[in-house]
């Protein structure tokens, strides 16, 4: 866009010569000891459905110099419910600036604060991947039938009738008992997020439902994680077999079937499996649990990881799992009381070292660090983060960076060293939430040195995308 704006840190929109020489005068000095940052907006805020907001989607893909995106915006007419969209955007960078086009996937995305949006990825071939429009229903997913090409998807989910949307959106009702139809294992799904591992293949977590035709609260609501074959373009489910019978599900021929859960109690509900790759490529899970069904507090934050890409699963100091994992058997990361309660999801984070970070939200509490001490053999102390900071990544030179409501950004070089503020959205301050954003969710982009953030006005009602250079 010719408009889009560039900011540095501190930097206030003064039309004075002389200030605006000292500002570049000062940038190059603190450029020269690492506390800038080059920030720029590559997508001006544009208007999306208050349904849009998340902590856990993956809203952003990158590749060959294509930023790809996906929104829940506001139907063309009045709205039903049921009749909001699902909205795939693709930016490439002119002589002119960025260009962006669009491709609604979905008109009838239902109307479902923090839990419809969608979560989009691209395989190592350039087909994007988006599911969208899920919250206890069958997979709603569709695949681009070019390579980064949003013009055209195939759907490969499985069709929900418009009246279960209506009984879903007004009495939440879900009447989805069957074992699944979709290209990807499970039924009953909410909250999909993509990840990859460091050869480009990849994955999806969700929650889903292993026993769909019981009453709600003995279905049994699991973490999933589903491993994709880009050659066969198939999915696999990650985890341990389940067998359920006819009592637990619909069937279409047999008395039994299996389903395959990375983790599930009975009793209690797994919350959000986030995932990262270290140098060797092996896996690293966390994940939440709740007490009993659905809610926004979750409690016992859990962690695993997979030398064999999901065969098996081992806890951080080298016990094999028994598959599925359960509330007891998890490896819970002891640094809080029993009791406490925290927001979901856990961020996860793996260091040039392969040292794991996690990013945790005690309610009522500041968001805080703590790192795997493999001296110790524990989790270190937790660390308050700069601003409760809600997303954190490494750059290539180790730098840790945290991004924070505002839109504040802040760095540091080493462990030790305290955190710098390197960038400060020129509203951060303001009380006014249509001008302030939050919700940053963050994208490395190595092969550029730069970080891709999507984030939303505290108001919920426009995102934006920003870039920030590392260099």
């Amino acid at each position: 866009m010719k408009n889009a704006n560039k900011h540095y840190l501190n930097q206030e929109l003064i039309d004075t010569n002389i200030i605006r020489k000292l500002i570049v005068f000062l940038f190059l000095i603190y450029s020269s000891v690492g506390y800038c940052a080059q920030v720029e907006d590559i997508l001006a805020p544009i208007k999306v459905s208050k349904s849009n907001i998340s902590t856990w989607a993956t809203p952003i893909a990158y590749r060959d110099g294509q930023v790809f995106i996906v929104t829940v915006e506001q139907p063309d007419n009045v709205s039903t419910g049921i009749n909001l969209k699902t909205v795939i955007r693709k930016g490439e960078k002119s002589s002119e600036g960025w260009k962006w086009g669009s491709f609604v996937v979905d008109t009838e995305t239902i109307d479902d604060q923090w839990h419809n949006v969608p979560s989009l990825a691209i395989d190592a071939k350039g087909y994007i991947h988006v599911a969208y429009n899920m919250h206890n229903m069958p997979w709603q997913y569709s695949v681009s039938t070019n390579p980064l090409d949003i013009k055209e998807f195939e759907f490969k989910g499985e069709i929900v009738k418009t009246l279960d949307k209506l009984a879903l959106k007004q009495f939440k009702r879900t009447p989805f008992p069957g074992i699944g139809e979709s290209a990807i294992p499970g039924n009953q799904i909410t909250y999909p997020a993509f990840f990859y591992d460091k050869k480009d293949d990849l994955y999806i977590t969700y929650r889903f439902a292993v026993r769909p035709r019981q009453s709600f609260k003995n279905r049994g609501l699991a973490a999933g994680i589903a491993k994709y074959d880009l050659e066969k373009r198939t999915w696999t489910a990650l985890g341990g077999e389940f067998v359920i019978g006819s009592e637990d599900v619909l069937l279409k021929k047999g008395n039994s079937a299996t389903v395959t859960p990375f983790a599930v109690s009975f009793g209690w509900t797994a919350y959000l499996p986030r995932l990262a790759f270290d140098s060797g490529n092996r896996m690293h899970i966390a994940w939440m649990w709740r007490k009993g069904g659905p809610g926004s507090d979750h409690s016992h934050p859990s962690y695993a990881w997979s030398a064999d890409g999901g065969k098996t699963f081992f806890s951080l100091i080298g016990n094999q799992y028994k598959l599925p994992i359960t509330i007891e058997t998890a490896d819970k990361v002891n640094l809080f009381n029993p009791n406490t309660k925290f927001y979901g999801p856990t961020r996860l984070l793996l260091d040039p070292n392969d040292t794991p970070y996690l990013l945790l939200q005690p309610i009522g509490k500041t968001r805080v660090m703590t790192r795997f001490d493999k001296n110790k053999m524990t989790w270190s102390d937790p660390e308050t983060m700069p601003s409760s900071a809600l997303d954190f990544e490494f750059d290539a030179k180790g730098n840790l960076w945290a991004f924070a409501n505002g839109l504040k950004i802040y760095k540091r070089s080493q462990l030790t060293n305290s955190w710098q503020l390197v960038f400060e959205d020129r509203d951060a301050k303001s009380k006014n939430k249509a001008k302030k954003w939050c919700q940053p969710k963050v994208l490395s982009v190595p092969e550029k040195s730069m970080f891709l953030v999507h984030s939303q006005s505290c108001d919920f009602e426009r995102i934006k995308i920003t870039s920030v250079r590392w260099d």
